[in-house]
């Protein structure tokens, strides 16, 4: 086998290993922030693509130049990676549903409903989103995306064929769970709380029901939860330090879901 053939074979490899690192980017952290510009991403996906193609071993009998194997595989390593970065990034997107849980609960989603121009208030959704995104960056959070990328190779490596088995279903539909159990764990202190608040007003307005007690469980609704959520957010800091950012629950919760496309 001559250079071309050789040259042109690790192009096509390296081509797939772009495609895999491509559909991950879209949807993981620090790669699909909006903030960072499409050059520099496709910057950053392109060298970190060269780094893996020289530390992959290549298998030059299983690369084709047939176009259809070709369009099938890259097709195939972008779905991969497209779903691995959804894996990765969900845990914040939880976090973020608990963020907009509180919302609703605080009345600061119900301006949208007095003048739709507004628009939906999602104060506490970023807030959560963005202070987990900050603490998953700042605990090393490009370095485990890094890691999971070559254990995304190590587990599933590139010109195989894979067979989505019952394991996969069962992580997609397991995922909702996991959505409403991170949010309600998350904001169930501060959720509780403004319960608590309802319950008192509906007592008012069976003592005093000439009072006013829609309009004004608008504003003691967010006064208990922004005094109850300042309260927790310690507590919610060691959350994620020992629970859903640390390393070793997103380690097992990616390894599990990776190895379930296999």
């Amino acid at each position: 086998m001559n250079s071309e053939v050789l040259g042109l074979k690790a192009l096509v490899f390296y081509l797939l290993i772009f495609a895999r690192i491509g559909g991950l980017a879209i949807q993981a952290p620090l790669f699909a922030s909006p903030h960072m510009p499409t050059p520099l991403k496709i910057g950053f996906i392109a060298v970190i693509s060269l780094i893996f193609f020289w530390r992959l071993p290549i298998d030059i009998n299983s690369i084709s130049f047939d176009l259809t194997w070709i369009t099938f595989n890259v097709a195939k390593e972008f779905l991969i990676g497209l779903i691995m970065g959804y894996f990765m990034i969900f845990i914040l997107y939880a976090i973020q549903g608990a963020g907009g849980l509180l919302d609703q609960q605080l009345g600061l989603s119900t301006g949208a409903s007095f003048d739709p121009q507004l628009g939906a208030v999602n104060m506490n959704a970023r807030f959560f989103f963005y202070f987990a995104f900050t603490f998953f960056i700042l605990n090393g959070g490009f370095y485990f995306i890094l890691k999971v990328i070559d254990f995304s190779f190590t587990v599933l490596p590139v010109t195989t064929y894979y067979n989505y088995s019952k394991d996969f279903i069962d992580t997609l539909i397991s995922l909702t769970n996991l959505f409403f159990y991170i949010a309600l764990h998350v904001a169930g202190a501060v959720l509780v709380a403004v319960f608590i608040g309802q319950v008192g007003l509906g007592l008012i307005a069976r003592v005093a029901p000439q009072s006013n007690v829609f309009m004004l469980s608008f504003p003691i609704n967010f006064m208990i939860g922004v005094f109850i959520l300042s309260l927790t957010v310690p507590y919610i800091i060691e959350l994620f330090n020992n629970n859903y950012l640390s390393y070793d629950f997103m380690a097992e919760w990616l390894s599990n879901a990776i190895k379930s496309l296999k």
